[in-house]
This record gives structure tokens, C-alpha cells and sequence, in this order.
């Protein structure tokens, strides 16, 4: 199992401890590339190939995602595995 299904695998579970650092690296298996905004915490993932923008709050202090956030995500991600 490659590094993408542990982390899906862990993301499906919508555990407490999934860090920002680890959605960064799921994006990134699934083609989003992390534009950096000018100013606040908000962040966007683009992927070119899916001509598709998603916006997400950057958390902090603590590094670990809110729970609707992984909910949005898992949509997201299970609506891109359900098109491959």
C-alpha cells in the first residue's frame, strides 16, 4: 500500500490528528498543487488536470484539521476516485 491509500485510509476514518501537513501531501498525490495566498491562512489546491479550485483554512496554532474539513475533503476525493 503506497503512501496515497494510507493516507486515504486514514482520511476515511476522519481521525482527530490528521495535520495539515498530511492533507498537503493526499493533495499532492491526487494532483493539487498548494498556491500559497498573499495574506491570512486561507489556501487554495488547484489541479490543472481537473480544472478544479479548493479553498481551505490553514489551522493554527495547532497543525490538525477540524472535523467538516475532513468531511470536505473526503467528499472531494471520493467523487475524484469515483471518476478514475
Amino acid at each position: 500500500m503506497g503512501r496515497k491509500e494510507k493516507l486515504k485510509l486514514k482520511l476515511d476514518r476522519l481521525p482527530k490528528n490528521f495535520t495539515w501537513d498530511e492533507l498537503v501531501a493526499l493533495m499532492s498525490q491526487y494532483g493539487f498543487k498548494l498556491l500559497n495566498a498573499k495574506r491570512g491562512s486561507g489556501r487554495k489546491f488547484y489541479s490543472q488536470a481537473l480544472d478544479k479550485l479548493v479553498i481551505f483554512h490553514e489551522p493554527h496554532p495547532e497543525n490538525t484539521l477540524k472535523r467538516y474539513v475532513l468531511e470536505e475533503i473526503k467528499l472531494l476525493l471520493d467523487e475524484i476516485d469515483d471518476h478514475e
